[in-house]
């Protein structure tokens, strides 16, 4: 008897775990959006990483996937599966919709609002407005990319504040390189510490 508690515990864990995944409420949505870095610009491919791991999580990625289901077409005037493949593709029409609108939701609510002014107002599907989010950072990323490599290699610390709030802005500059495809090694970005501090260090 001592050791079936823990087994029932465990199942119940399990199954509560389940309930949240594949019934996500307004509440579990909120909080899961609310551990997602808000798109802001020059983070897009951690932000485009986390939406999709979330959708994943919340078993919400099927427009993200698949294409919208296609109604079916009758083959002939005594089509016998015609019936049966209505109600199939009206269950999958509706599954697709509400993960699409999830989608979108999740998405609409982690992006900054100095960014949602520029995009696409009403988006067709999560899917197409993904891919146009992602369009429209290509033209800025490569001056994205220069801008935080000028600031990498011109920073200098001044004597002013803490070093360590120094240091671990330049490693938060990699991290935004990193996060558009132009990543540092260590090794350049100690380079780059040591050159922007005093000889005193």
């Amino acid at each position: 008897q001592v050791l079936i508690w823990p087994t029932l515990i465990n199942l119940f864990i399990i199954m509560l775990s389940l309930l949240i995944k594949f019934c996500p409420t307004p509440g579990s949505i909120i909080a899961y959006v609310n551990g997602v870095e808000k798109l802001s610009g020059d983070n897009f491919a951690k932000w485009s990483h986390e939406i999709q791991l979330i959708l994943v999580m919340m078993d919400k990625d099927h427009s993200m996937r698949d294409k919208a289901p296609v109604a079916p077409v009758a083959q002939g005037g005594d089509d016998t599966t015609f019936a049966e493949r209505t109600a199939a593709y009206e269950k999958d029409k509706e599954h697709w919709e509400r993960s699409d609108k999830v989608a979108l939701m999740v998405m609409d609510l982690t992006i900054s609002p100095t960014i949602r002014g520029a995009l696409e107002k009403e988006p067709k599907s999560a899917k197409s407005f993904m891919t146009s989010i992602e369009e429209y950072f290509k033209g800025s990323t490569k001056s994205n990319a220069s801008t935080l490599l000028s600031q990498l290699m011109s920073a200098k610390y001044n004597g002013q504040g803490n070093v360590r709030d120094h240091i671990m802005g330049m490693v938060d500059i990699r991290d935004k390189l990193k996060d558009l495809d132009c990543p540092l090694n260590d090794a350049t970005l100690l380079h780059h510490v040591m050159i922007s501090l005093p000889p005193v260090f």
